[in-house]
């Protein structure tokens, strides 16, 4: 008889996490980690070529960023229009769990969405990917202060007699969360002098 060949079982890498908990970034905050306690094994291909992190629902274009991925020689990049970091390299299971546990959100914008976004976590060898892991993350918004900026720095100066004069020409007032504002104060903060300083109106 022949030799008789026994054909190995070929499977594909795996990922999962000890605990998938809710994630929340906060408008203004720090980057927001997405992954803890990740654990990514290996297929049948032997080591891995490459990982995806993908805002699967609730993505923003204009404001949602995925950075990370980057240790032990791996390499990232994001496309701003999917939403999807990618990393490569060919590289250890344990290189790629740490590569994804440094996966961050965040999201610059003033008056961000709140939709509630999903984020999928996969890896791949160069025959097969990996089940998804998916963590929920909820954005906050805050009511961020209106800002005023005057585009004049020169000294203003009144002339005793003289007929009253402008302070505060050329000011720009924007507020992100808001098209309209309630109220606004001028005060005299140094050097007040009631018997002399008698109003300040609007001309």
């Amino acid at each position: 008889l022949g030799d008789v060949y026994k054909r190995q079982p070929q499977f594909a890498p795996s990922i999962s996490a000890f605990q998938l908990v809710s994630r929340t970034f906060t408008e203004n905050g720090l980057p927001t980690s997405l992954l803890g306690n990740v654990s990514v094994s290996q297929g049948s291909a032997g080591q891995l070529t490459g990982a995806t992190a993908r805002i699967d629902s609730g993505f923003v274009a204009s404001e949602d960023t995925l950075r990370g991925g980057t240790s032990q020689g791996l390499s990232s990049s994001f496309d701003s229009s999917t939403g999807t970091l990618s990393i490569s390299g060919i590289a250890s299971a344990s290189a790629y769990a740490s590569a994804l546990g440094s996966v961050v959100y965040s999201n610059g914008n003033d008056s961000p969405s709140t939709n509630q976004r999903s984020v999928s976590f996969s890896v791949e060898d160069s025959k097969r990917s990996s089940n998804s892991l998916s963590v929920t993350l909820s954005v906050v918004s805050v009511n961020d202060s209106p800002r005023i900026r005057s585009t004049t720095t020169a000294p203003i100066e009144f002339r005793q007699g003289g007929t009253a004069i402008s302070l505060f020409s050329g000011a720009a007032i924007s507020d992100p969360d808001h098209s309209s504002l309630g109220a606004a104060t001028a005060m005299i903060d140094t050097r007040f002098d009631p018997s002399q300083d008698l109003s300040l109106i609007h001309i």
